[in-house]
């Protein structure tokens, strides 16, 4: 969540109301497909992964927050 707020912040994307959890839509954050891109950029960045996701599935499967934290979690354990 932290990592969608910087996103947000940096690319100058509005944080609109209420708290993010990981219920929190994607779209209710301001993130939408080429926003998504980049935020998948930055989980593969940070963590050191690889998502081999186009963004086409990336869009169909990760909705929420949580879906984004899932996804990482899943490569990393791939990974490890």
């Amino acid at each position: 969540m932290k990592l969608a707020k910087e996103h947000r912040q940096n690319q100058g994307i509005p944080a609109g109301g209420g708290e993010t959890t990981i219920a929190t839509e994607l779209t209710l954050r301001g993130i939408q497909s080429p926003e998504l891109t980049d935020l998948i950029y930055d989980l593969e960045q940070s963590n050191g992964v690889q998502i081999e996701m186009n963004t086409d599935d990336a869009w169909s499967n990760l909705k929420h927050i949580g879906d984004t934290v899932e996804a990482v979690h899943g490569f990393l354990a791939k990974k490890a």
